[in-house]
């Protein structure tokens, strides 16, 4: 063992890395509780596990392309696609560059690669449990299981505030129910509370029924409560499931808008509207201040982890919105309705 890690350390010299940048600690990968063997074991580089690129891949069930002119690996899942570049701190998921914390790198004639990065890419959840030092991924699911019969623990569910008194008026946009029905793309796990109302934007140009229709047909391992877009609010999980939004944990805790991303300012405007509006239909049933309930998908990204995701900040920016203006006009809506004494049914 010592002799392996010398010749290990001496290579990581050859490629001009400091040997302290890599951790030398048995690192174990578990696949659906499967420990993996790979010809070339992890490590730790830069606090980023490290792992074989073709067999990550390849277990995973991904096909893998290697550009040798360029250095480049692509591997292909489903609907997910993700290229990284060996020394690159840039990667590509389904087209949209993304930065590494710790670049793919050539380690004892084998291409190592984040596993982190690659295995969400792909479409897989990823946990690392630090006393057993452990990777642990799951591929038939993103936050809870997804088969209906696996009993669940008891809990004790969060009471609700009262919904605030007002005379019901109807809402002015059409919602929609048209629940999923692959159950692939379902939890069927009942959410406990909700901390956060979170928005998201759909990577593609859509509509809410073309959304549906791709989480119907698509196993995707991932949803939304509610689609939004120019002329609709399709509400597509029950509200109080868990949905495979935003990774774990927040799966167990939020409550996920997903606005269609449009081709149009008039179209943006629209949407916009309509989707401020839910919010705070939404607020005011639930009495919650939207100004700490209602965050982005970045947000998430941030404060909790589970995901790199960055939306919906580059879709608002392109018709000159932010987060806070979401929030801000979302307020607005409710202290109108309050101020009218007034309330959507």
């Amino acid at each position: 063992m010592k002799k392996l890690a010398t010749g290990v350390f001496a290579l990581f010299a050859l490629l001009g890395v400091s040997a302290d940048a890599y951790a030398s600690a048995p690192i174990q990968v578990l696949i659906d509780g499967q420990v993996q063997q790979y010809d070339r074991p992890p490590l730790m580089y830069m606090n980023r596990t490290l792992v074989p690129m073709r067999g990550i891949f390849e277990t995973l069930g991904a096909k893998v392309l290697w550009d040798g002119a360029t250095d480049t690996v692509t591997a292909i899942r489903g609907t997910s696609t993700v290229s990284l570049k060996l020394n690159s701190t840039t990667a590509y998921r389904n087209g949209q560059p993304y930065t590494l914390d710790a670049e793919p790198r050539l380690v004892d004639d084998r291409t190592m690669v984040p596993i982190r990065f690659v295995a969400e890419s792909l479409g897989v959840d990823v946990a690392w449990d630090e006393e057993k030092q452990q990777v642990l991924i799951n591929t038939k699911q993103q936050g809870s299981d997804p088969d209906p019969t696996t009993p669940t623990s008891p809990t004790t569910p969060t009471p609700q505030p009262a919904t605030p008194p007002g005379t019901l008026i109807p809402f002015p946009y059409p919602i929609n129910s048209s629940v999923i029905t692959n159950p692939a793309n379902r939890s069927f796990v009942k959410r406990q509370e909700t901390r956060y109302v979170v928005i998201h934007e759909t990577v593609s140009q859509t509509t809410a029924r073309g959304q549906l229709n791709y989480f119907n047909t698509q196993n995707a391992y991932a949803n939304a409560h509610v689609f939004i877009d120019w002329n609709e609010v399709l509400l597509t999980l029950p509200p109080d499931e868990v949905a495979w939004s935003v990774g774990k944990p927040g799966n167990s805790f939020t409550f996920n808008i997903e606005l269609c991303h449009v081709k149009t300012a008039a179209d943006f405007a629209k949407e916009w509207e309509i989707a401020t509006s839910y919010a705070a239909k939404w607020c005011l049933d639930s009495n919650r201040d939207p100004m700490t309930t209602i965050v982005s998908h970045h947000d998430i990204s941030t404060r909790i982890g589970g995901t790199d995701h960055t939306d919906p900040d580059e879709y608002f920016k392109e018709y000159h919105k932010t987060m806070d203006d979401f929030r801000q006009d979302v307020a607005s809506k409710i202290n109108t309705m309050k101020a009218q004494g007034k309330r959507w049914q």
